[in-house]
């Protein structure tokens, strides 16, 4: 995905009402766009097995729900 590609998924997900998590890798362009988000960083392998940080974000509509949280606090 290029950089606008990201910027218009972004503005898609700021404006719906659902619950939305997203999981991708660290971006500025995320952290930029999702301040009022919830991000979690998980430990995952990649290929190969090599370790990676995947993030995880959590809009308010999903963070609201017990039981997301709850996953998040593990």
């Amino acid at each position: 995905m290029s950089d606008d590609d990201h910027v218009e998924l972004l503005n898609a997900l700021n404006a719906s009402d659902s619950m939305i998590m997203l999981s991708g890798y660290d971006c500025e362009i995320y952290r930029d766009m999702l301040p009022d988000w919830r991000m979690k960083s998980v430990s995952s392998r990649a290929e190969r097995g090599a370790p990676r940080m995947e993030f995880l974000w959590m809009n308010r509509a999903c963070a609201a729900n017990s039981a997301q949280m709850h996953f998040l606090d593990q």
